[in-house]
């Protein structure tokens, strides 16, 4: 089948058979406007798995604004006026994915007596509202257009899952990794608060600055965790075990706890005020301006550049 597409207005991708349209609009050459807001136009995919062809399948639901992942899956999420849930997998696995909704919570997952080996279970979802995403049993989730919303936003990745976001805005945003998982967003603002927490060799990255009034975090095990150019009034850092945090951007005032093996590497986020407590064998290198508490045991390392 062959359309002659007469406009294209808004952001568009394309990847292989499958047009991704964000917040715009395909006219054809009679006027027919064939889709609008965020969807996707996709030909029957022709990529097989071990010889079986993948199928299409399109899922009606109940409405829903929370997803949880598990397994095999790699998502597509993006927000737009139109509900939608495409699964692409192949043929002798489609029958053994559960697609549900259970109250509010969109849940992608493989039966329990699943045992065909399978690379990856592709999914596109289009949500009106998101208030929480979990990534679990090494899924990967990818968030395509910006999260903006009035209330709280809670991001979650476990076992060696994987979360990549755009822009979020959102009053309350709260992060939690664990157990060789990661979550990466590119711009994060929040009028109230980010919370983080990272276990167990995981990884919390924020690509363009983070702004909010108050930043808590706290990383164990041998995790990382990075905020890059962040503007923000009060930071609060506790880290332990090999942890590995590292800032820049600009503080009011900071408050770092680290101990066992750990370090905090705020040489490049310029404080006005601040305490600073290193324990242990700990690593601490602070910028602060103006007053600075230090804490420090005889081995531990606490510098004010």
């Amino acid at each position: 089948m062959q359309i002659e597409i007469k406009e294209i207005d808004g952001d568009v991708q394309i990847s292989g058979n499958v047009i991704t349209l964000n917040n715009g609009k395909i006219t054809l050459t009679d006027g027919t406007i064939i889709c609008s807001g965020h969807h996707y136009i996709e030909n029957q995919p022709t990529t097989e798995n071990n010889g079986q062809p993948f199928i299409h399948e399109e899922y009606q639901l109940d409405t829903f604004n929370s997803i949880t992942s598990n397994s095999y899956f790699n998502v597509e999420v993006a927000i737009g006026d139109k509900q939608q849930v495409i699964v692409d997998a192949p043929q002798d696995v489609i029958e053994s994915i559960n697609v549900e909704c259970k109250g509010l919570t969109l849940e992608l997952d493989i039966k329990p007596t699943f045992d065909i080996e399978v690379s990856e279970i592709k999914a596109r979802v289009v949500v009106q509202r998101l208030n929480q995403l979990i990534s679990m049993g090494g899924s990967k989730i990818k968030v395509l257009t910006p999260i903006k919303s009035d209330g709280t936003l809670m991001i979650a990745a476990h076992q060696g899952s994987k979360i990549t976001t755009k822009k979020i805005y959102c009053p309350n945003v709260y992060l939690t990794s664990s157990e060789a998982s990661s979550i990466n967003v590119e711009e994060l603002e929040a009028p109230t608060a980010i919370i983080t927490k990272s276990i167990q060799a995981s990884h919390v990255t924020i690509g363009a600055g983070a702004k909010t009034p108050n930043l808590y975090i706290t990383s164990t095990d041998s995790t990382s965790t990075t905020f890059n150019n962040i503007n923000v009034q009060h930071i609060v850092v506790k880290s332990n075990g090999s942890s590995n945090n590292i800032f820049s951007g600009t503080a009011e005032t900071i408050e770092f706890t680290a101990s066992q093996r750990s370090s905090i590497d705020a040489k490049l986020l310029s404080a006005e005020t601040g305490i600073a407590t290193s324990k242990d064998i700990a690593n601490i290198q602070t910028n602060v301006s103006g007053k600075l508490e230090k804490h420090s045991s005889l081995l531990a390392k606490l510098k004010n550049i």
